[in-house]
């Protein structure tokens, strides 16, 4: 049986950058060079990026929304995509 790994953070976008590490450590996204960014402080925003996702191979990265450009964790958690 594959065991169970709890993948936790401070926030719904924490989370989200350390499921994408957990992912990467796991060896998907491997040849995949962008990232969908969605807001996570709604519930339709990730929802409906999901399926395009999942048919792109594609993470999706939650942020607040709130600010006018990328933090610089979430700007290096796309960029290690590369």
């Amino acid at each position: 049986t594959t065991p169970t790994v709890r993948i936790n953070g401070a926030t719904r976008f924490d989370v989200s950058l350390e499921l994408l590490r957990f992912a990467q450590d796991a060896g998907y996204f491997q040849n995949v060079s962008r990232a969908w960014v969605v807001t996570g402080n709604g519930f339709a925003d990730a929802l409906s990026v999901s399926a395009v996702a999942s048919a792109e191979t594609v993470p999706v990265v939650l942020v607040p929304g709130t600010d006018a450009a990328l933090s610089p964790t979430v700007r290096d958690a796309i960029d290690s995509l590369n």
